[in-house]
């Protein structure tokens, strides 16, 4: 009698390493997207490792998700690593990691010639209505920046809707606050600082402008607005309305400059803002709106080409150019 013998499944190992334990969120999705008939997504994180599982040597992958990490702080191993970054930075591989993968929170490629680079669409965790969105509450503020990355069309614009809306009206919360030092009321703590939420609730509309408009690339600006129940007065990637009901925010795109989206927003009245911050937030999968979790990868079903490229990328990581003892 002859015994059909299936080939063994590859297990690939992986040690997961992230400061901010929410980020553990993506390895829910990294995990699924590994699971081909091929491959074992296996997943150790660092409480593990610091909790004496194993050592940080002997794993196959190496998932990095510090903030403004350089990829040369990470453990240099000689494996392949997978940067988690909520930028668009662009990293590459050096002599310690030969074979460098950037996890990002875009949702497609900016440049065709970088294939070693897999792409994530950002997703906040932190959206919930209720304690920040009071509806009935009456806002004092009209506008609100809060960035401490200078870009000029930001500064630009933040200039516009205080000529328009006045020094007083206007607040600037982050190290960035255009000509207008006098409507800085610096806050510090990340954008999840419950300082930080409490001032941006007393605000009627926020700008939410990209670092960079690249394709596919949302980050947490717009997801902060609409936690504060800001309307989000945004610029940056044309994919944003595939993610967030585009009557929900104001996209200065629209627009022939900043001075008229000024204009504009400075034209509507307590209805219509009312109106606007009352429109669901996310585009459901049925092509409706809802409230409820955005689209992650999670339920997100993933594109043929997405799929095939971590396919491309599972069998290029077990083969070659790495030599890995699997």
């Amino acid at each position: 009698m002859q015994f059909i013998q299936e080939d063994p499944v590859t297990k690939i190992r992986a040690l997961f390493d992230c400061a901010d334990p929410e980020w553990q969120s993506y390895l829910s999705p990294l995990t699924s997207y590994f699971s081909f008939t091929e491959y074992e997504f296996v997943v150790v994180t660092k409480e593990q490792v610091d909790a004496g599982e194993n050592t940080r040597k002997g794993y196959d992958i190496i998932v990095k998700g510090n903030f403004g990490l350089k990829l040369s702080e990470c453990y240099t191993v000689g494996k392949p690593h997978i940067y988690i970054s909520y930028e668009r930075y662009d990293v590459k591989p050096n002599k310690d990691v030969p074979y460098s993968l950037r996890f990002s929170n875009v949702l497609q490629e900016e440049h065709g010639e970088m294939e070693e680079i897999i792409y994530l669409p950002y997703v906040s965790n932190f959206l919930v209505k209720g304690k920040y969105t009071n509806f009935s509450c009456i806002r004092t503020c009209s506008v609100a920046y809060c960035s401490s990355n200078t870009v000029p069309i930001r500064e630009h614009a933040f200039n516009e809707f205080v000529l328009k809306f006045g020094e007083e009206n206007c607040s600037s919360f982050g190290r960035c606050f255009g000509s207008y030092e006098s409507t800085n009321k610096r806050l510090e703590g990340g954008h999840k600082s419950k300082q930080l939420l409490n001032a941006l609730s007393n605000c009627k509309f926020m700008l939410c402008f990209e670092n960079a408009d690249v394709p596919g690339y949302i980050t947490e600006k717009i997801a902060l607005a609409y936690k504060a129940g800001c309307i989000p007065i945004y610029l940056g990637t044309d994919v944003v309305s595939e993610y967030f009901n585009s009557k929900s925010f104001i996209n200065l795109k629209n627009f022939s400059s900043v001075k008229s989206c000024a204009e504009y927003v400075y034209s509507l009245g307590n209805r219509e803002i009312d109106s606007i911050r009352r429109e669901p937030i996310f585009v459901g999968d049925n092509g409706g709106f809802s409230n409820n979790t955005p689209r992650d990868l999670s339920i997100i079903n993933p594109s043929d080409d997405n799929v095939e490229k971590f396919r491309r990328w599972a069998d290029k990581l077990v083969t070659k150019p790495i030599n890995i003892s699997l």
